[in-house]
């Protein structure tokens, strides 16, 4: 959308939450479970607690530094750097920046491939017989990714984050309330599996939540972007702790809650460990609902995540 002389018309403070909002959202939170696992849910809800608030604290700072020198032209994270740390620094920024976020979009590619075998499989199909093997599901996707990364505008995003925000609060409320279910059963003898689950050493917690955590806050690069083309970039902040205050309820849930459901988390993702837990034909309807509206919502996520790195190149 642009205005009137080829100005494009900004975003206003509920576009803008509901895109970092989405960009938050995605593989990461989907893996905190069994990071709770391994650590146990107190102990790596009240971790994951501190994680949040130090990301959050930081992500405050960058809106206030970018706002204090926005007159000296501050707008990036590498005009930052540049301005703080000296000139030689903004190329440093801008390749930590750019492979930040390459990285998520390269999970992207493996989450959504690994996300419709599984659909596929529960749909009675063998993925790897119909030739759709990771790799060639990771090359299809590429043919998917390539045009929505060029949409160049936060303001053309917005359309596509809402239907993305829908696609993955569904499918998140539907795996959550496949664990309640769970949590809430009176069967004594799925109880005494889960606790004999619960038993077996697993080490190794620690690390692999803190790298979970971090990755989870996949939104990071997208911060000083989304404020940049805000119609109120002073509003930054509220849109920074409005995001985060429900992106963090959301990962404490999906890190605790199946942890008490189940005892042990096995899968990488939530999804896919209520797929080995729900057989029945009907139950599983569910899941793959579920498995299909968070790998529609990925899909849809990528040029948001892509964005920053499009800005550095065309800069």
């Amino acid at each position: 959308a642009e205005r009137p002389g080829g100005r494009r018309r900004k975003q206003t403070t509920a576009e803008a939450t509901a895109n970092l909002l989405k960009s938050a959202c995605g593989p990461g939170c989907l893996a905190l479970a069994v990071a709770y696992s391994r650590c146990g849910a107190g102990l790596g809800a009240c971790v994951t607690l501190l994680l949040q608030a130090c990301c959050t604290y930081n992500m405050m700072l960058l809106v206030s530094l970018r706002r204090h020198l926005h007159s000296e032209g501050a707008r990036s994270y590498a005009d930052l750097g540049a301005l703080i740390l000296g000139e030689p620094c903004r190329r440093i920024v801008e390749v930590c920046t750019a492979a930040q976020q390459l990285g998520v979009c390269t999970v992207y590619f493996a989450f959504v491939s690994s996300g419709v075998q599984t659909v596929l499989s529960d749909l009675g199909y063998d993925a790897v017989q119909l030739g759709l093997t990771t790799p060639v599901l990771m090359a299809i996707s590429f043919f998917v990714f390539c045009p929505l990364s060029l949409i160049r505008h936060w303001m053309k995003l917005a359309p596509l984050s809402i239907v993305a925000n829908s696609c993955i609060f569904s499918g998140i409320a539907v795996s959550l309330g496949c664990t309640v279910l769970v949590l809430l059963a009176d069967d004594p003898g799925a109880r005494a599996g889960q606790a004999a689950a619960a038993e077996e050493p697993i080490t190794g917690g620690l690390l692999l939540l803190f790298g979970t955590t971090m990755y989870a806050f996949e939104m990071i690069c997208n911060v000083l972007p989304i404020a940049n083309t805000m119609q109120q970039p002073q509003e930054a902040k509220r849109v920074v702790a409005q995001s985060m205050s429900a992106y963090c309820v959301i990962m404490q849930l999906l890190g605790a809650l199946p942890v008490l459901a189940f005892g042990v988390v096995r899968e990488g993702s939530l999804v896919d460990e209520l797929g080995h837990r729900f057989a029945h034909r009907r139950e599983r309807a569910w899941i793959v609902a579920a498995d299909v509206l968070i790998v529609f919502a990925v899909m849809l996520s990528y040029p948001v995540q892509m964005y920053p790195v499009t800005e550095i190149l065309e800069s």
